[in-house]
């Protein structure tokens, strides 16, 4: 691993460490609700029924389906499709057994425009869908598009659906944004961890495809 990504690694443990032993302690932070209280001013019906439709994009049911088209596919499946979805598996286990360590509520329930259960901390459609995602830019810039301003232009999209996905949590009132931070900083660093193995693994296939 090179020096930068030792670096963004390191950093995203500190913001997590830090978001998760204040919350845990002392509650989330001010800014928390006044962000919150900012983003609930913003709702209107339409951009209520896109930001649904954006958080279900990173559900537990849309991750699973990606990845069985991933494995459905001969070439996808024997080059990455098994690794993104252990991958996606082990982050989504982890999530759990982290929200169930810091049993950490969610907004209050009259701000919600979605049905949820379960703890808040950290937000498990930040997480597994950074790494997702994150593995998807990966496989699709070096593998997948060739055409390097479209494999560009896809990135884009897929960066701006990571971001949008945590907005998404924020204004349907399920996550405080400490919440999703702590999300991405974890996601980041599995995918971090991850990238190897998924790069790894695609080249040998391809390798002994030649």
């Amino acid at each position: 691993m090179n020096r930068k990504r030792q670096i963004v690694l390191g950093f995203s443990i500190l913001i997590f460490a830090f978001l998760g032993i204040s919350i845990k302690y002392y509650g989330h932070f001010g800014i928390d609700y006044t962000i919150v209280s900012q983003i609930y001013g913003l709702r209107l019906p339409i951009l209520t029924s896109i930001m649904k439709l954006i958080s279900y994009i990173a559900n537990w049911q849309s991750i699973v389906f990606f990845c069985l088209v991933f494995l459905a596919i001969p070439f996808t499946r024997k080059a990455f499709g098994f690794q993104i979805a252990l991958f996606c598996l082990i982050s989504s286990l982890l999530n759990e057994i982290l929200k169930a360590l810091f049993q950490i509520q969610r907004p209050l329930e009259e701000f919600r425009l979605i049905s949820v259960t379960g703890y808040s901390f950290p937000s498990g459609h930040a997480m597994t869908g950074l790494v997702f995602y994150a593995l998807m830019i990966i496989v699709l810039r070096k593998y997948l598009v060739k055409n390097r301003p479209l494999a560009n232009f896809a990135t884009g999209l897929l960066v701006l659906l990571i971001i949008l996905i945590g907005f998404s949590r924020i204004y349907l009132g399920v996550h405080f944004p400490s919440d999703i931070l702590a999300g991405y900083s974890l996601g980041l660093i599995l995918a971090l961890l991850f990238e190897p193995a998924t790069d790894s693994f695609a080249r040998k296939y391809i390798r002994n495809q030649s």
